[in-house]
């Protein structure tokens, strides 16, 4: 391979966007505004593509992802509901730092920002007269955080998952087994939003839809308990039109309203003792296709499988670069175009000098791991400042 090429402002594609995820775990939240790449045709039949090389990447706006990553073999049925209590953790999990003690434990939670939390929720559960709630739980960073905080301050949290062909199996096993390990109980429903034609036009208004159908899926399952998502102060920052659809359903966003930014998420988390404080977000895998490409459940399923091999390469050439937790480089996989026999598609990694320095057959890695999932074809690497998705683009 040749060696790594400088940052080059003239590349083929332009992206913007930056995010955040560490350790073993991806899942689910954005933080920040981007402008996506042009959006590809679709089915247009093209030349094969070269072997990729690293090249860099010109970013233009900022956004906000991984974990140990498999796949899933079954899938039950459309709204199959299934609560998990106690398993053994289905994934691998960094261990946890040792615990505060309590003359600690209880000065971190004098901290202003949990103070404002505190009363958030007990405005939010007393008309119930009792510490309950439900909360909408990906297994990232947000929802993570929540939990953690709530069940510190001593409230009792229901986690409610949403499995379906938009997430990756690698998130919902994480989600298990880290509910499982805090012993909190877990509920799961399948949802397929393919399956409602206005999502799967996958235009700019696409997240307000799939928000829409799949928080009124968990209303149900956690009703009567009041329901909170884990979207927080950063996220008012971007285009993100599924927020509208959380107000309209009357989603409490308790982080949001107790003024928590992200960097308040990641500092309180470790301080508490949260596990992974510094894990990256992964936004869903619709956020994979330029708007106007409409996805398919067999394109979700191999971005899904990509993705968790290049997450286990990296995690394996950042031990090597020797970084520590959190410092590996993040990544995307973005469509190029669909052609009739393969997929096109760019693996944008976060620029991390370290890191290319101790992994310069990188691209080529990169080439054999993601050609082996069909029908993907990795047509380049990018080096990014920033990573995003094609999710909170705003309008032109």
């Amino acid at each position: 391979m040749p060696p790594l090429p400088p940052a080059n402002p003239a590349t083929p594609m332009t992206h913007a966007a930056p995010e955040t995820l560490t350790s073993p775990l991806p899942h689910t939240n954005s933080e920040t505004p981007e402008t996506p790449a042009p959006a590809p045709s679709a089915n247009a039949e093209a030349a094969a593509s070269p072997e990729p090389s690293l090249s860099s990447e010109a970013s233009t706006a900022p956004e906000t992802a991984t974990s140990p990553m498999t796949s899933e073999t079954s899938e039950r049925p459309a709204n199959s509901e299934t609560s998990v209590t106690s398993a053994t953790p289905a994934t691998p999990m960094t261990p946890e730092a040792p615990a505060p003690s309590a003359a600690l434990l209880r000065s971190r939670l004098s901290d202003a920002l949990l103070k404002q939390l505190d009363a958030v929720l007990r405005d939010m559960t007393s008309p119930r007269r009792e510490k309950r709630l439900a909360i909408a739980f990906s297994g990232g960073l947000d929802s993570r955080f929540l939990a953690f905080a709530a069940q510190k301050l001593g409230y009792a949290p229901a986690l409610f998952h949403i499995r379906g062909p938009h997430v990756n199996p690698a998130e919902s096993d994480f989600a298990r087994s880290w509910a499982c390990a805090h012993g909190l109980p877990l509920t799961e429903r399948f949802v397929n939003p393919l399956e409602d034609a206005r999502i799967a036009a996958n235009d700019r208004e696409r997240c307000y839809f799939c928000k829409k159908t799949l928080f009124t899926e968990l209303l149900s399952a956690s009703s009567p308990l009041p329901l909170c998502d884990g979207t927080h102060a950063s996220d008012a920052q971007g285009y993100r039109p599924g927020r509208i659809a959380l107000r309209e359903l009357g989603i409490f966003s308790p982080l949001e309203a107790a003024h928590f930014q992200k960097a308040d998420i990641r500092r309180l988390g470790a301080a508490l003792g949260l596990d992974a404080p510094r894990q990256k977000a992964r936004p869903c895998l619709l956020t994979r296709f330029p708007y106007g490409v409409r996805p398919e459940a067999q394109i979700l399923e191999a971005l899904a499988r990509a993705e968790n091999r290049v997450a286990e390469l990296i995690a394996r050439n950042s031990r090597t670069a020797g970084l520590a937790d959190g410092e590996e480089p993040d990544f995307r996989l973005r469509i190029v175009e669909i052609r009739p026999s393969s997929v096109e598609v760019a693996l944008h990694v976060l620029n991390n000098e370290a890191f290319l320095a101790a992994a310069p057959d990188f691209p080529q890695q990169c080439s054999e791991l993601i050609n082996a999932v069909a029908p993907l074809h990795l047509e380049q690497v990018l080096r990014a400042d920033t990573i995003s998705g094609y999710f909170d683009t705003k309008r032109p």
